[in-house]
């Protein structure tokens, strides 16, 4: 009786433990605001739904409720050559999210937001990111995206930045509704969404690491693809997933966008014991363990050639003084009127000052533990020191503001 005694005991001491650890450990505050469209956020839906279920923040904002984290949210609705037309205009609010920014009572700086997100549009990505884009030929995705990130740090914040990469048009040759498309164009529109379609925002990514190198992309539409055709073959029924040929989603779709979109932001899975309502496929609801493993291990794969990831952010990016090793390295006064002190122990390391299109301006002495970088042969402007290790991998950005 005694040991069976001891051993409850000793279960119980176990679990106690368990949720110590668990709420001990400190709530993610993501204030986040919206460069979007909608894919992002559908209203008002064909079919309407209780609440805001056609939109990727509602169910971020379920996710992260369960889980105890904090989450408010704005954006507003348009394609990058009006989202780069700044300031922002907040236009979206929802009935069970808190909104991050009332636009008529504060400045966008005053509201600490501290993430960012944009799309593209998802029926041009047979023209280069690059390259002039469709609406607007004085700009690109990519000066466009560089402009709106480049506003947002000049407000003062630190933000992180995310690009969220959507799915594409059909362009099926029968109207959907009310013609579902075959299984052979559901496959082809599958096969496009992780090819080409995929590629696509792959070289937008990587053309806007050069000027802003700490932001990531969120591969919502091309992971949902591949749950879609290798998991969950013809298992949900088109018009389940998705309401039109746009395509905008029926609430399944943004719960799917909001799972991966959460694991992104939060850097975190979904909570075990989080289970999705009855307005959610039953095929999903009774895959979710499998789903929320899937889109785990798709994100953590999600890398470059290096292995670094493409989706999460290092730790060192949430610092201002960057730890490398047992050492720091301080730059200062910032914003700087013309000379900007290093200091630190960074004999091992590569410290380059690049403006906002990536261009190298001055390379930093790492000879010795202090430098005076004389910042009046650059125009004035906003910068960004890049440090990096002897095997050229990338540790840190910080950002800095040059100004008369």
């Amino acid at each position: 009786m005694h040991t069976i005694v001891r051993f409850h005991l000793n279960i119980l001491f176990v679990f106690f433990l368990l949720f110590l650890v668990h709420t001990s450990l400190p709530a993610q505050d993501i204030r986040m605001y919206i460069f979007g469209h909608s894919l992002l956020d559908h209203r008002p839906p064909m079919i309407p739904t209780p609440s805001d279920e056609t939109t990727v923040p509602f169910w971020v904002d379920q996710i992260a409720k369960h889980g105890s984290q904090s989450y408010a949210v704005g954006g507003q609705y348009g394609f990058l050559t009006s989202h780069d037309d700044l300031p922002p205009i907040a236009q979206w609010g929802y009935d069970s999210v808190a909104v991050v920014w009332y636009d008529e009572n504060e400045t966008f700086a005053e509201a600490n937001i501290n993430t960012i997100m944009v799309t593209a549009a998802n029926f041009i990505w047979d023209i280069p990111a690059h390259e002039p884009h469709p609406f607007d030929g004085q700009t690109s995705v990519v000066q466009s995206t560089s402009t709106i990130f480049d506003w947002v740090e000049m407000q003062g914040d630190e933000a992180n930045f995310y690009i969220y990469g959507n799915w594409p048009e059909m362009n099926l040759p029968n109207d959907f509704p009310p013609t579902p498309p075959t299984p052979s164009e559901i496959e082809n529109f599958h096969n496009t969404t992780t090819g080409p379609f995929a590629d696509w925002w792959l070289n937008y990514h990587d053309s806007i690491l050069v000027s802003h190198p700490h932001t990531r992309l969120i591969p919502v539409g091309p992971t949902i693809a591949r749950l879609l055709r290798d998991r969950l073959d013809s298992l949900i029924p088109f018009p389940e997933l998705y309401e039109d040929a746009a395509p905008h989603g029926r609430a399944s779709m943004y719960f799917l966008a909001g799972m991966i979109t959460y694991m992104a932001v939060y850097q975190e899975n979904i909570p075990q014991s989080y289970q999705p309502g009855a307005i959610i496929h039953e095929t999903i609801r009774d895959s979710f363990p499998m789903i929320r493993d899937f889109f785990w291990s798709e994100l953590n794969d999600f890398n470059f050639a290096n292995g670094e990831s493409r989706v999460f952010l290092p730790n060192s990016t949430a610092v201002d003084n960057i730890a490398l090793e047992e050492n720091a390295i301080h730059f200062y006064p910032n914003p700087s009127r013309g000379q900007l002190k290093v200091s630190g122990d960074f004999s091992n390391y590569n410290i380059e000052i690049l403006d906002s299109m990536g261009q190298h301006h001055l390379t930093v002495d790492t000879t010795t533990s202090e430098q005076i970088i004389d910042l009046n042969t650059i125009p004035d402007g906003l910068y960004f020191i890049q440090v990096r290790n002897q095997s050229h991998q990338l540790l840190c950005v910080r950002r800095i503001i040059k100004t008369e």
